[in-house]
């Protein structure tokens, strides 16, 4: 399954990061104009956008533990 990361989002348009790691913008409206960035989404046969919320919080987690492995060094 192929995963797709909000990058930010700009009014109408929503900037992902694909799963080749660059950034392409799709219409808001694919995402039921509800996406988030930091997202995770996976995409249906339809096109649009399926949000994956277990894996949104995998990866912040992730993330947060790399953050406090580099600032909180003593």
């Amino acid at each position: 399954m192929e995963l797709w990361t909000v990058d930010r989002v700009e009014g109408d348009q929503v900037l992902l990061e694909t799963p080749q790691k660059t950034l392409i913008s799709v219409p808001a409206a694919a995402f039921g104009g509800c996406a988030q960035e930091g997202s995770v989404y996976r995409k249906d046969a339809d096109g649009h956008f399926i949000a994956l919320p277990e894996e949104t919080k995998q990866r912040k987690k992730a993330l947060f533990a790399v953050q406090e492995k580099i600032f909180d060094k003593p």
